[in-house]
């Protein structure tokens, strides 16, 4: 064979599994690496609540699409109160992919933060997305107020 005949060997990228457990981390320190990443916002309520089905249903949904690297869940999103992350986190992380939990630091001292962050570790939830947060719209009897 002769010199010009040859083809330039390239080292091929290796494929990276962009679901399950650990899927974020793996993607995210390839070069190659693209991540998607679905936002799911909790609904006012608690886990068993009716409202919550449809989007419990979606989630499973999303967590069986082999595009999907992970699944995010909001904090009180736009300010307004909602289930706290954290449980509906633990349930989409039952279902085999990587979970950000989103924390509003505007709801929560130091203490409060540390707390939660115990909490979500408990959980298997390591994945944070610490953000200040939506100024609060609604509350209890009147505008709630941030800690902040």
């Amino acid at each position: 064979m002769s010199p010009k005949s040859r083809r330039p060997v390239h080292d091929e990228a290796p494929v990276i599994s962009a679901t399950g457990p650990g899927a974020l981390r793996r993607v995210m320190g390839s070069e190659a690496g693209f991540a998607t990443i679905v936002e799911l916002v909790p609904w006012a309520g608690e886990l068993g609540d009716a409202r919550g089905q449809k989007p419990l249903k979606m989630a499973a949904d999303l967590a069986g699409d082999t595009r999907i690297t992970a699944l995010s869940v909001t904090d009180n999103a736009g300010g307004h109160a909602r289930l706290s992350p954290d449980a509906p986190g633990e349930k989409l992380r039952e279902l085999g992919h990587d979970v950000i939990v989103h924390v509003a630091c505007r709801d929560r001292n130091r203490n409060g933060m540390q707390s939660l962050g115990w909490d979500l570790l408990s959980r298997g939830l390591t994945s944070v997305l610490a953000i200040s947060g939506d100024y609060p719209v609604e509350g209890y009897e009147g505008l709630p107020k941030p800690v902040f």
